[in-house]
């Protein structure tokens, strides 16, 4: 998907207030220096709503329609959202729980230097 590099993954809904607070932090940490691909799934939201928020937000990284669930499902995503994974370059994905949601930029980077390292 990423040319075997690291990505950050972050699962939302238009109805989560968390996911709302949260996905500008990532766009903020996917346009810094170092950042690896960040990466939106928008699960239970309808198509235009998804659009509308993400462009009321300011969000630019690359985000996916869940339309079925079958992504939501697949990943095992937790009932509470918003939920993120650090995917490595090897294709396993591992949820985040510390924290389990993310705060500020440098929560982000903290979290992706933790798992990623130099491997980026």
């Amino acid at each position: 998907m990423f040319g075997g590099r690291p990505v950050l993954v972050n699962v939302w809904a238009t109805w989560c207030m968390p996911c709302r607070d949260e996905l500008p932090l990532l766009a903020e940490y996917a346009t810094g220096p170092g950042a690896v691909e960040v990466v939106g799934i928008a699960v239970q939201s309808q198509d235009k709503d998804a659009l509308d928020l993400l462009s009321a937000l300011g969000v630019r990284f690359p985000n996916l329609l869940d339309r079925d669930g079958q992504v939501q499902r697949g990943l095992r995503v937790p009932d509470a959202l918003p939920a993120s994974y650090l995917v490595a370059a090897d294709g396993t994905a591992t949820l985040i729980t510390q924290p389990r949601l993310f705060r500020s930029v440098d929560d982000v980077r903290s979290v992706v230097d933790r798992h990623v390292g130099g491997g980026r």
